[in-house]
């Protein structure tokens, strides 16, 4: 069985954007909506048996239905070849409001074949070579104890999966952050018999926590602001062999974030500052970049740039 996952979308992000001619949206999300296709055409041309996404399909709970039509059109597709797909929401998606739902309900109320998507705790069972594997939607908004009671009242008759949207002990931020508090769940409370992964969503950073089972976030489709420069954007694919499962990563043409540090604290002159930084910009690939410049000065030359 191949199980494609990916997370965090955030359809609708626009920050360093501008409008596009051509369809009135974002250029921001007209990149994440191309992403997103490209991650189902994958799907559909890989022969994908399962297709995952673990919460945060937009960036705010309540999107334009220009980007709901978006999105549902890629989606659909998913159904139409007939590919199991599983959808968890995440906080971006929904309010903490119980009675409020979120720009995916319509899959619900639709009755949408091959999709399952869900605001609340639910186990589905699917079987794919001569197995059958439960795949456990755990969103957002669940305690600790919610999380603790669903996970121990899980008997051990099916091979598990589970998908998670939230935080989990000793998580990467980003490259310099690590989660380490109270509202954080401890990823032992995963370890079950019988459960062979736990596809997470919320943390932007792909990495795996645990090999056994095979806990990990997937990260971002695509980059959100400079916090996340450096990190790689993609989905991930799993192999799945009786209890035996495979991880790869697979990166995506994310935006590009770029920060230039220039020196200039030996040099005075506001021209020769100027030909310095365009120098070092030089030596760089700025096309389709968000780029930021940081320029370092003498503390004078600070105090009369303020004055």
């Amino acid at each position: 069985m191949k199980i494609l996952c990916f997370a965090d979308t955030h359809v609708g992000v626009k920050t360093y954007g501008k409008i596009d001619k051509n369809t009135g949206l974002n250029e921001r999300e007209v990149q994440t909506i191309d992403l997103l296709n490209q991650i189902v055409d994958y799907a559909i041309n890989e022969r994908i048996d399962v297709v995952v996404f673990a919460g945060d399909m937009y960036h705010k709970n309540l999107p334009t239905p220009t980007l709901i039509n978006k999105v549902n059109e890629a989606l659909i597709k998913l159904s139409k070849y007939k590919i199991q797909t599983y959808i968890a929401d995440g906080n971006h998606d929904v309010s903490k409001m119980e009675s409020q739902d979120s720009g995916l309900a319509q899959f619900n109320t639709l009755n949408i074949p091959y999709i399952v998507h869900s605001r609340f705790y639910k186990e589905c069972l699917f079987d794919c070579d001569n197995d059958t594997y439960r795949f456990v939607i755990l969103p957002t908004y669940h305690t600790k104890n919610d999380i603790k009671q669903y996970m121990d009242s899980l008997d051990s008759k099916y091979k598990t999966f589970v998908i998670f949207h939230g935080c989990i002990n000793n998580a990467q931020l980003n490259d310099w952050n690590t989660v380490d508090s109270e509202t954080c769940i401890d990823k032992e409370m995963f370890v079950k018999n019988k459960v062979l992964g736990v596809i997470a969503g919320h943390f932007h950073k792909a990495q795996i926590l645990e090999k056994k089972p095979l806990i990990f976030y997937v990260g971002s489709t695509n980059r959100i602001d400079f916090s996340e420069e450096k990190q790689k954007k993609g989905f991930v694919v799993l192999n799945v062999n009786h209890d035996n499962v495979e991880y790869t990563f697979h990166e995506l043409d994310a935006q590009k974030f770029l920060t230039v540090n220039v020196n200039c604290e030996n040099i005075t002159s506001p021209t020769d500052i100027e030909n310095e930084i365009l120098n070092q910009l030089k030596k760089h690939n700025l096309n389709h970049v968000i780029l930021r410049i940081r320029v370092k000065l003498r503390s004078e030359e600070r105090r009369v740039g303020k004055e």
